[in-house]
């Protein structure tokens, strides 16, 4: 059976539809934060929000880049990957 979670904050209330398992998890996890689960939904979604953002325009940047710096074959990337590790190996040894 679903149950409706209300979230929300002084802007507007939304209505989550979650299964009972989900509602129960929910209900576990925001009692150990010690907070109420409308309230842990409201974070949770303004974090992913966030995410999601930060997410779009981190590859409109990484498009940009190659535009302007031209782009790398797979084998420049895993040239590039095998160098930085090698040097990265080496720094290990000798700290050891």
């Amino acid at each position: 059976m679903n149950e409706v979670v209300k979230a929300g904050n002084r802007r507007g209330v939304v209505n989550v539809q979650l299964d009972a398992r989900t509602n129960t998890a929910l209900g576990d996890i925001a009692g150990k934060l010690g907070t109420s689960k409308a309230e842990f939904l409201s974070r949770a979604a303004a974090e992913f929000v966030s995410y999601l953002r930060w997410k779009e325009k981190a590859i409109a940047a990484g498009f940009a880049s190659g535009s302007r710096k031209g782009w790398l074959s797979t084998e420049d990337v895993r040239r590039d990957f095998a160098r930085r590790r090698a040097a990265h190996a080496g720094k290990r040894e000798k700290a050891a």
